[in-house]
């Protein structure tokens, strides 16, 4: 995980989990082939305190399914639906490991190619390294 090391865990930071959850196959018309979606949450159990869990964050992504290319490979990849963290917890790593296990459950990077981003979207973006 990539949390950072003074994230604000409300009680016991050994109770957090990523949960993650993919929604079957269907064609899309947008993408002209066959896409499914992976939804990510980060959520800490509060069970001691009686209490439900806390979501700090929950991402969506749509898994657009590889196609031969005239390269020979097989391109796939992840587009971004959302992706929300709550306020107080941003800048602590929560979006930075969702979308890290996106990555790794399926194999295809997370493209960044919405025009439409928020000012906190747009610092994701170029702490990862990519495109604003």
């Amino acid at each position: 995980m990539s949390i950072k090391h003074d994230f604000p865990f409300y009680g016991d930071s050994d109770k957090t989990e990523l949960t993650y959850s993919i929604q079957e196959y269907k064609y899309d018309d947008r993408y002209n082939r066959m896409t499914s979606t992976i939804s990510i949450a980060y959520c800490q159990h509060l069970d001691e305190y009686d209490m439900e869990p806390m979501k700090y964050g929950v991402a969506q992504f749509i898994i657009i399914e590889p196609l031969y290319s005239l390269e020979g490979k097989f391109e796939g990849r992840l587009t971004p639906v959302y992706a929300m963290v709550l306020k107080p917890y941003r800048r602590f790593g929560v979006a930075t490991t969702m979308y890290n296990l996106a990555e790794s459950i399926t194999g295809f990077k997370v493209e960044n190619d919405s025009a439409l981003q928020s000012k906190d979207a747009r610092a994701f973006w170029l702490n990862r390294g990519g495109d604003e």
